[in-house]
């Protein structure tokens, strides 16, 4: 894990940019922007919550990637009643 971003750095998640569709299937990820719609947050809150560990994220793309949130981690922060 990136521990100044808050974001681990997963090889796997490179295969959502579409080299794997079997790994690209098993890992629905979000933009920063697609995820500060659904949840109701500013952009730079999302990056935030990365940041703090509060939403975790996987590294997509080159260099140093963009953040990506995984589905499951967007849907587990909007279920009420779930610490974090």
């Amino acid at each position: 894990m990136d521990e100044r971003h808050g974001v681990q750095d997963n090889p796997a998640a490179a295969a959502v940019s579409g080299t794997n569709p079997a790994v690209a299937a098993e890992l629905q990820t979000r933009t920063v922007k697609q995820t500060a719609e659904q949840i109701g947050r500013s952009v730079s809150t999302v990056r935030r919550m990365i940041r703090h560990g509060q939403l975790p994220a996987v590294r997509v793309g080159s260099g140093r990637g963009r953040p990506e949130i995984p589905e499951t981690a967007i849907v587990e922060y909007m279920t009420p009643g779930v610490v974090r």
